[in-house]
Formats: C-alpha cells, sequence, structure tokens
C-alpha cells in the first residue's frame, strides 16, 4: 500500500478520507443494502486507513451510507470504531 500512496504524496501533504461502509463484506457488517458479498474485511479497511493517516494529515474524515434498518445485529458501529482506533495508531500530535 506504501507505494500505492507515493504519486499523492509527491503533491501534497493532506487528504480527505472518505470512507464507504458498504464495502465492507456482509459477513462480517451490513452497512446498507448495497453491500455484497467479497468485500473487504474490516480489518482491510483499518489497515489501508492507517496507511492514509501515516502518510498524509487529515483534515476531515467521513464515514458514509449507513442505514441502521439493514444492520440488524448493529455491527457497524463497533466496524467504525475499529477503523477510527487504526487511524488514531497513525496519527502524530499537532504541536503548536
Amino acid at each position: 500500500m506504501p507505494r500505492l500512496l507515493d504519486p499523492a504524496r509527491a503533491v501534497t501533504a493532506t487528504a480527505y478520507l472518505h470512507i464507504d461502509l458498504d464495502v465492507i463484506d456482509p459477513s462480517e457488517a451490513v452497512a446498507n443494502g448495497y453491500a455484497v458479498p467479497g468485500g473487504l474485511s474490516i480489518a482491510d479497511v483499518a489497515a489501508l486507513a492507517n496507511e492514509v493517516a501515516a502518510g498524509f494529515a487529515l483534515p476531515a474524515i467521513a464515514f458514509t451510507a449507513w442505514d441502521p434498518s439493514a444492520d440488524p445485529g448493529s455491527r457497524i458501529p463497533a466496524a467504525v470504531i475499529t477503523i477510527l482506533d487504526a487511524i488514531l495508531d497513525a496519527v502524530q500530535p499537532v504541536s503548536g
């Protein structure tokens, strides 16, 4: 993953991280009616988000498209916390 981010790092130090929750495989958590089998694992999304957070300043982060009625087990909130933990693990404190 780090090499995939190199071209972006060459032109900017900041990124807007937007995570569509329906990329998560529904066997782990169902964000909405658009989620399809074969999606990314929660761990994969967390790892990707960690890589972005480690390489860029993140002035904004968005998690989108959660429909609670499509998530009867309410697993998406825990998935978001896992992903946020991975992001925060990579964020450097801002001094000033």
